[in-house]
């Protein structure tokens, strides 16, 4: 059978698939054949199993004859090796300790130990019956409102951290909370600064380029040295007809001749202060704001 002219089922990865086929071929007929569903349930969305008919498995020989074959998922596999019959003992005990079908933090130890066997078989058998942790069935009933934008999102109880819908929100309420912006003296153009060294240093110039400056026109202590970093950029107008696509802090340094990457951020700073700018999906992306 030509197995490429037949779709990869949605469970499985093509590549995993072409191995089957290859080393099992008898189970890619079976699953064909039964249209890639469950033959109890009709199941087609989960992961599908092979089951033999005569349980030859346990004896050793495998009877891989297509009409000992059939197609089942996980849960009607169980249920024809009787793993989650009424009459499993293991079942019977989890229905006595956990009525509600949340298991709690040592509920299968304590039946593991009680029945004699593993907690591993424990919790397989639980699995295959549709028992879920407690933790798990709580995690999302708590809705919460981001602290930035206000959006409601579904917070895990279990976590008391979680106050913002999205990563994005979580970097703009640390600027807002660690960080401010602030006029430089000499070239007016705005910079950002931790608040914390502000109110320590008391800084007044975005760069020493521009304390330099400052120096040498107030008190005549040297030359600055003309490096650039805080060279201004062209009007409003400008800026809208050159960037008409996102751009990159390099890409505007580039494009004005910033020798230093700290004149072209400082500027991209007051062009957002200015409103003229925005941020775009990610952080260090920017575009003109309409």
């Amino acid at each position: 059978m030509n197995y490429a002219n037949y779709p990869t089922p949605i469970w499985i990865s093509e590549c995993n698939w072409k191995i089957t086929a290859r080393e099992t071929p008898w189970k890619i007929d079976a699953i064909i054949r039964d249209g890639y569903k469950c033959v109890d349930c009709g199941n087609g969305n989960s992961r599908l199993i092979i089951h033999h008919i005569d349980e030859s498995r346990k004896i050793g020989k495998l009877n891989n004859e297509l009409s000992n074959l059939v197609t089942l998922c996980k849960k009607c596999h169980a249920k024809r090796h009787g793993l989650i019959s009424k009459l499993n003992p293991i079942l019977l005990k989890l229905k006595e300790y956990v009525p509600d079908m949340k298991i709690r933090n040592g509920t299968l130890t304590y039946v593991a130990n009680e029945m004699g066997c593993s907690r591993e078989r424990v919790r397989q058998i639980a699995k295959m019956a549709g028992y879920q942790p407690a933790f798990e069935t709580a995690r999302y009933e708590k809705i919460e409102s981001c602290w930035v934008c206000g959006k409601k999102f579904s917070k895990s109880n279990l976590s008391q951290t979680n106050l913002f819908c999205s990563p994005k929100c979580s970097i703009i309420h640390n600027e807002q909370k660690y960080w401010d912006i602030y006029q430089c003296e000499w070239c007016k153009l705005y910079f950002k600064n931790r608040r914390k060294l502000q109110k320590l240093r008391g800084q007044r110039f975005c760069s020493m380029s521009c304390k330099g400056k400052w120096l040498a026109s107030k008190y005549g202590l040297g030359t600055p040295n003309n490096s650039g970093l805080c060279k201004k950029y062209p009007s409003n107008e400008v800026i809208r007809i050159d960037f008409k696509e996102p751009f990159t802090t390099k890409e505007f340094a580039k494009k004005y001749g910033y020798v230093s990457s700290i004149g072209a951020r400082n500027a991209i700073t007051t062009l957002l202060f200015n409103d003229v700018i925005e941020t775009y999906k990610v952080k260090g992306l920017y575009r003109i704001k309409n």
